[in-house]
């Protein structure tokens, strides 16, 4: 007979302008897991739209490009049905605000491969996600550098356009430098040219569109309806196919080049 799995238990509970958002742990002292659990209620879900379903979308959609990301888990706690973003469990950590206050303008070179975060912002691009900031980046130490892990995706895809009151076929979609307005601090500054985001433009451009369907039709309908697992399957490929103009369109409007 299968044993029933530890369950996660509420620690703090928190309202947040984005919705209810809970400190939550599993486990024993010594193997002890922390997570944030967050659920729709009618007001958020009618405002904001299946943000917990692109949360769950993004995350599996950055593991199969192998982006580091917070692992995230759909779960019921205490009668609330909701996903977990895992805090991973890596000694000191720091957002990307404090490690670039202690680091500098060197910050992006003290981190092991600082090139994924060139990935991570080409893959930002694609799901349209308008919420990446110096809060939502986590920095860890290595033994011989710096890591980092990216949280908070639920602004992205169906999320954005909730939350912008903008239609999925805007062309604004098209304009990365108009609707992004924000930029973890010194990245912008270490993307000098093309070359540096072509590989990771092509590595999404090689998913398979098979794949990327799948991702989307797995995700539960209790989070997300047949209508809106479509339209999120046509933004993907669609963006996906035009990754290379919109971010070369970003480097000219942006950066003025490309």
């Amino acid at each position: 007979m299968r044993k029933p799995g530890i369950s996660w238990v509420p620690v703090q509970k928190y309202n947040r302008p984005l919705g209810p958002v809970w400190q939550v742990r599993k486990g024993r002292e010594g193997n002890r897991q922390i997570g944030f659990f967050k659920y729709m209620n009618r007001s958020t879900a009618k405002r904001l739209g299946p943000v917990l379903a692109m949360e769950l979308l993004s995350y599996r959609l950055a593991r199969k490009l192998g982006i580091s990301v917070a692992k995230i888990e759909v779960v019921t706690i205490q009668g609330k049905r909701g996903i977990v973003s895992h805090k991973k469990r890596k000694g000191r950590l720091y957002s990307w605000e404090e490690f670039y206050r202690r680091k500098g303008p060197r910050a992006i070179n003290e981190l092991q491969s600082p090139e994924r975060l060139i990935e991570l912002f080409v893959f930002d691009i694609w799901i349209v996600n308008v919420d990446r900031h110096n809060e939502n980046i986590i920095i860890f130490p290595t033994q011989k550098a710096y890591d980092f892990y990216a949280i908070d995706h639920s602004m992205s895809l169906l999320g954005t356009f909730t939350f912008r009151k903008i239609p999925w076929y805007s062309k604004q979609w098209e304009h990365v430098a108009l609707y992004n307005h924000h930029y973890l601090r010194g990245l912008t500054h270490y993307i000098q040219e093309y070359s540096q985001v072509k590989p990771f433009i092509q590595k999404i451009q090689r998913l398979s569109p098979v794949l990327i369907k799948q991702t989307v039709r797995r995700i539960p309908g209790s989070l997300l309806s047949l209508t809106q697992k479509q339209q999120a399957e046509r933004v993907l490929l669609n963006r996906q196919k035009n990754l290379h103009y919109l971010v070369e369109r970003w480097l000219l409007e942006y950066k003025g080049k490309i």
